[in-house]
């Protein structure tokens, strides 16, 4: 149990597109309206993020 490593699954997926848009966590975030702490959670794999939070990440990241 625990952090599902970073390259792996959707926590991984973030991580890719956000830095191969150049962008910083708290970017994504101010873009999105999500919390800085969602964003970081959700590349950590400590949260899962729900339907809504999902659409706003795809909003700006591109299909996850």
């Amino acid at each position: 149990p625990g952090l599902v490593p970073e390259r792996d699954g959707l926590p991984g997926r973030v991580r890719v597109a956000r830095l191969r848009l150049g962008l910083t966590q708290e970017q994504v975030a101010a873009r999105t309206g999500l919390d800085p702490r969602t964003v970081r959670n959700v590349e950590t794999g400590r949260h899962r993020p729900s339907r809504r939070t999902s659409r706003q990440l795809n909003g700006i990241l591109g299909q996850l």
